[in-house]
């Protein structure tokens, strides 16, 4: 048995198929772009943070605050193609800074120790007053 089929009718059906893999794939590489930014963005920000002397001194030491901060990244971002509302949340439990994105159904979180100079300086003279060498 053979089947007559029409060159039209068959070429309709590809090209739908070829067009909605096309606008899935652009609408995901959005969504990846948009996370990744929002990584970044979540990483300058907690950075910034773990940077600045408003944690010891409540945001008046000439550091930024947290809740200017959240604003800073948020504005950061800019444009999102595919998130609905792009937010940045920072907290601060002692001596670490957690900072969370949120992005309609994404979520992303980074959690460092505040940045602390002065620490690394007193164990480093500490060992060398210990007169610790290296063998020879």
């Amino acid at each position: 048995m053979k089947w007559k089929g029409s060159y039209t009718i068959e070429a309709a059906v590809i090209m739908s198929t070829f067009c909605l893999i096309t606008v899935t794939l652009i609408h995901n590489v959005y969504r990846l772009h948009d996370e990744t930014r929002g990584m970044m963005v979540l990483h300058e920000t907690i950075e910034k943070a773990r940077q600045n002397d408003f944690i010891s001194d409540g945001g008046t030491a000439g550091g930024e605050g947290i809740k200017e901060l959240e604003v800073w990244g948020k504005e950061r971002y800019g444009f999102a193609w595919s998130f609905e509302n792009f937010q940045i949340a920072l907290k601060q439990q002692g001596d670490k800074i957690t900072g969370t994105a949120d992005g309609g159904n994404w979520k992303g979180e980074i959690e460092t120790q505040i940045f602390r100079p002065q620490d690394f300086l007193r164990k480093t003279e500490a060992v060398k007053q210990l007169g610790v060498t290296d063998g020879n």
